[in-house]
């Protein structure tokens, strides 16, 4: 009965937390769910998604689908890959600072930990925190795309992917090719990088390295970053082989990023190796790759202080994965299979290690040319929590002119981080007897192109059982780790984009819009009882339970995108947003503007953020920077030689 009523608690809670925002879910209701810039959704019909076991064209995939093409990430106000999230309506990115410092990605409402981050395809997610996912050692000019999948991917991906995935897809060298670039900024930013492809007989290759500084814009707030990365590839004819190694590092100023403390400081170290192959034997194509992260993480509570309270992590993870698809009389299949070990060894979380594995299955099939049917299993292994078995299913129905109708059910898990288990420090305790995070999720969703015009509207619901939270009471300290009882979450996702055609595409070049809509409801006796019981030898009742991350969603977001030539090849890109957070007051409009200027191989550029000048949070008391600029210029050079 519970089950069934999910269907009826999105519409209640969708009507009874939008109307208050007058003609917004009137007007969006036939608008995109992701409301990223315009150029991606144009090419959905032709575009493989990558990031999937089965090769899929995303104009005809039975979920929802955010893709973020090369061009569109040169367009947006963004020197960071942090950045270009936050632009999209159905990601909630939580940031500490600016730049690529740290943030947090959270996808429908679920936490930093239940999304799967990949690189190429292959699995990132750090097994420490969720806070390191996005140390990624990629500049992000060497992204070709990102593709990021809204809701559950168990499915497909395995364990983890409780609301999502995303997918950066590297760049291919293609060309001999030489780039340069340097911005500079409010807060003494200083940026600049150097990028070199050349092509040598059947292999490609390209090196890029970068450096930023700031001072920072409030005490402790300072950054230094470093990176260098390389991307080669090797035609043959047997198997087209590539491989993508990344080396980046942060010495930043965390001003109460973790514990309240002014004086927190952090370095964190990035390693990345990904080699992978694509080869085909009759009907089948195989593609196996191997994979080696490392990450070192040197934080300490005040730096002022010699002898405070310091942290030293090294995490490692290494393994492979090998999938192989056909089609065939009755459909298409996939087969993969991915194993590997996770490893830390840490001041406070000690030594441990274990080793995870999956097996995924994926079956299309399309019935009458127009009705699709996917279904889809993962077994996954850990060796704390034994085997589970994950399945999925997806239907799409293709109605020509009038669009794509979809819908999704799946059943996910994650396992718990190394930092939830066993972390221990006098502000935040791990809880070693924790339960994996399982959850259901349901989708339906339809997507259409008329003209110039593109829309998606989307609504789906997600029930957690065993959610895992950091909780603490009011007065006092530590933040200890639980499992809740069951979260509920509901909501819609909704977005337009407008492509203009023939002349006034001198002029306009895109417009979009989007809008989120997000609510959840707890259910979380047992973890009350066990940490009144536990830290403070009370009754439970009355005791005023702050949860830290999973109730401080947002409930609401809505993004609009405008691109406009101001005088022949001078544009302008506008970023507009407005955010409302569970429990943090009002609704917060914020504009971000990126003006270019591109002749032949060289662009200059000014980018303005949060011109309005507000003062607000993502993570409660981190408050980021008001109103900044930067600038800079970009000149290329190439072809070097003769190809």
């Amino acid at each position: 009965m519970e089950r069934s009523l999910a269907g009826v608690f999105i519409l209640i809670r969708i009507a009874r937390f939008t109307l208050p925002y007058g003609a917004f879910p009137v007007a969006l209701l036939c608008l995109h769910a992701t409301a990223a810039p315009p150029d991606s959704i144009t090419r959905l019909d032709t575009m493989i998604i990558t990031g999937t076991r089965l090769p899929t064209l995303a104009g005809s995939a039975n979920r929802t689908l955010t893709i973020l093409t090369r061009e569109d990430i040169a367009a947006l106000p963004a020197g960071s890959i942090h950045d270009v999230l936050e632009h999209v309506a159905g990601i909630d990115l939580r940031r500490r600072g600016v730049g690529a410092v740290q943030a947090d990605l959270s996808i429908r409402g679920g936490t930093f930990e239940q999304a799967v981050i990949m690189v190429d395809g292959m699995r990132m997610t750090d097994p420490q925190t969720g806070h390191h996912n996005l140390d990624i050692p990629v500049h992000i000019d060497d992204i070709e795309r990102i593709e990021l999948l809204h809701g559950h991917g168990a499915d497909i991906y395995g364990a983890g992917a409780l609301s999502g995935a995303v997918n950066i897809v590297t760049r291919r060298p293609r060309k001999t090719r030489a780039e340069a670039s340097a911005t500079v900024g409010h807060h003494e930013l200083v940026s600049l990088r150097a990028s070199a492809s050349c092509p040598l007989g059947p292999t490609a290759h390209t090196l890029t390295a970068s450096r930023a500084l700031a001072e920072g814009y409030r005490p402790n707030t300072d950054f230094s970053t470093r990176g260098a990365s390389l991307h080669s590839t090797i035609d043959l004819r047997a198997a087209d082989i590539s491989l993508t190694a990344g080396y980046g590092d942060k010495n930043f100023g965390a001003n109460g990023f973790y514990a309240g403390s002014a004086g927190e400081r952090e370095q964190t170290t990035s390693m990345l190796t990904l080699l992978k192959a694509t080869t085909t034997l009759g009907p089948v194509t195989f593609r196996p790759g191997l994979f080696w992260r490392r990450h070192l993480d040197d934080f300490t509570l005040d730096y002022t202080v010699p002898d405070s309270y310091r942290n030293k992590t090294r995490t490692e993870c290494f393994g492979g994965e090998i999938n192989a698809f056909a089609g065939w009389f009755a459909g298409m299949t996939s087969v993969a299979f991915e194993g590997a070990r996770e490893a830390v060894a840490s001041d406070d979380l000690d030594r441990h290690d274990r080793n995870r594995a999956a097996a995924m299955v994926e079956h299309r099939i399309r019935l009458f040319s127009r009705f699709s049917i996917v279904p889809g299993v993962s077994i996954s292994y850990y060796t704390r929590w034994g085997m589970h078995v994950w399945p999925g299913i997806n239907l799409g129905l293709d109605l020509r002119d009038a669009g794509h109708l979809y819908g999704n059910a799946g059943r996910s898990f994650r396992a718990p981080s190394f930092t939830e288990l066993y972390y221990d420090s006098p502000a935040n305790r791990g809880n070693p007897d924790l339960l994996p995070e399982e959850a259901l999720a349901v989708e339906f969703g339809h997507r259409g192109t008329w003209g110039i015009f593109s829309t998606t509207i989307a609504g789906h619901y997600r029930t957690t059982a065993n959610a895992i939270d950091w909780i603490r009471h009011s007065g006092g300290y530590p933040w200890v780790v639980s499992n809740i009882d069951r979260l509920d979450a509901a909501g819609t996702d909704a977005g337009v984009r407008v492509k203009p055609a023939g002349a006034i595409r001198k002029f306009l070049r895109s417009l979009d819009a989007g809008y989120f809509f997000l609510h959840m409801e707890r259910t979380a006796t047992g973890a009350e009882k066990g940490y009144a019981a536990e830290y403070y030898a009370v009754p439970p009742h009355g005791l005023d339970i702050i949860y830290k991350y999973g109730m401080h969603y947002l409930a609401h977001k809505v993004s609009f995108g405008l691109d406009h030539a101001v005088y022949k090849k001078l544009c302008n890109h506008w970023r507009f947003r407005i955010e409302k957070r569970e429990g943090a007051g009002s609704a917060l409009p914020l504009l971000d503007s990126r003006t270019y200027l591109k002749h032949g191989p060289v662009e200059i550029f000014i980018e303005g953020l949060n011109l309005f000048d507000r003062r607000y949070e993502d993570n409660q008391g981190i408050v980021l920077p008001g109103r900044w600029f930067r600038g800079g210029i970009t000149a290329a050079l190439g072809p070097l030689m003769s190809e």
